[in-house]
């Protein structure tokens, strides 16, 4: 792909996106229809789903990706808390709500291909001892009426007296500490509605998160995590959902393969969407009980990188795309689950802050435009900043 062209979105938000010869950029382009979405979105105010019109192109178009079937998972085990916010389908008399979708998830990339992020060299050891010795000889001459005693001590200088060094381990914390400092409110505005209280130890899944694999709480005990906690979960005013979790190690080299594997993970599906099924009563988006012999199909694509550090020691960015589809008696269903993810490395605990909206709903007779919200890059730092230094002094 050294070659300008058009070629299928990787993110699989768009039928093409463009590639410039050295990157993805924003220009895309649906059926011969030219526009603008960033692959990460940027500006709050303008969400990433809202492009503006740009001259169309006359590269040749390639070929479409094709889709990889990967094995359905036995559910989508629910990690966030939904909130209701539809009405009545038309369509079909019943009522019908949409809710905030499930989310179990939850380096730069080359061209697609899934890259690992490195894991740095490992910590030194945690005691160092730099002794230095004092030596005492003592020579001892006898005769048969008189002992003489000559002692000769040998003394190393002052400032090479005994010393130990101590390299402190990293601070390290269980899931009920972990609990308790993301359920502080420190930074939290009130206009945020809690959807969830903290669970500590939250169940291990493996399907059903980024690329269909394993959920964090399954990637974090495969490194030896020590503690593990989901946060509260918030909806905000101007759409969506946002929540904190975090996950304690002993070493912060195991903190960094808890990051690695999840960067592995979500470029496991970057050129080649995940497909896979959930039925809707695991799903749960539909408030009427008629509808939990339905399922639905999901396709995954997702995408990690290396995001700046903002005060942490590592951070990376995953941005995750999930199209629903349930066809049900005449009638076809349809939405899209955008998810952005920052991890954050501090010494052996990893934050995971998360922003998630759904939007190009399909076939909800009671559909509204407010049910529509795409996450943003620069958002979600916003409201990181505003939580971070609350739970970083709890945890001390």
């Amino acid at each position: 792909m050294a070659t300008p062209s058009w070629y299928p979105d990787p993110m699989h938000r768009h039928e093409l996106r463009w590639w410039d010869g050295a990157s993805w950029t924003a220009h895309v382009n649906d059926h011969g229809t030219p526009s603008e979405d960033p692959l990460f979105g940027s500006d709050p105010g303008h969400p990433a789903w809202s492009p503006p019109t740009v001259a169309a192109s006359t590269a040749t178009h390639p070929e479409p990706i094709t889709t990889l079937s990967a094995t359905a998972p036995a559910a989508v085990h629910g990690r966030r808390s939904a909130v209701v916010v539809g009405g009545i389908v038309a369509s079909v008399a019943i009522g019908v709500g949409v809710l905030l979708a499930t989310r179990d998830g939850d380096g730069t990339t080359s061209l697609g291909d899934a890259t690992t992020m490195p894991v740095p060299t490992s910590v030194a050891p945690r005691n160092t001892a730099l002794a230095s010795s004092t030596t005492a000889t003592t020579a001892t001459t006898t005769t048969a009426t008189t002992t003489t005693v000559v002692e000769q001590v040998i003394t190393t200088p002052e400032t090479s007296a005994a010393t130990t060094t101590t390299i402190a381990p990293p601070a390290t914390y269980t899931s009920t500490q972990l609990v308790a400092a993301l359920s502080q409110r420190s930074g939290v505005p009130s206009t945020w509605q809690k959807q969830r209280n903290g669970v500590k130890n939250p169940t291990a899944y493996s399907s059903g998160a980024a690329c269909n694999g394993p959920n964090e709480p399954a990637r974090a005990l495969d490194a030896n995590s020590v503690g593990q906690a989901y946060g509260p979960s918030y909806h905000l005013p101007n759409g969506g959902a946002f929540g904190v979790d975090a996950f304690s190690f002993e070493t912060t080299a195991d903190a960094e393969a808890f990051l690695s594997a999840s960067t592995t993970q979500a470029n496991a599906c970057v050129s080649k969407r995940v497909t896979h099924r959930v039925s809707e009563m695991d799903l749960d988006m539909m408030i009427s009980p008629s509808f939990d012999r339905a399922t639905w199909t999901l396709t995954d694509g997702a995408m990690a990188r290396t995001a700046a550090a903002d005060g942490s020691d590592h951070a990376v960015l995953v941005s995750r795309s999930i199209g629903h589809v349930m066809k049900w008696n005449a009638d076809t269903y349809g939405y899209r689950s955008i998810e952005l993810t920052r991890y954050e490395r501090h010494g052996a605990v990893v934050l995971v802050f998360w922003r998630w909206g759904n939007n190009h709903h399909q076939g909800f007779g009671n559909y509204e435009p407010s049910w529509d919200f795409s996450p943003t890059d620069a958002e979600l730092v916003k409201n990181v900043r505003l939580v971070r230094s609350g739970v970083l002094a709890a945890l001390g």
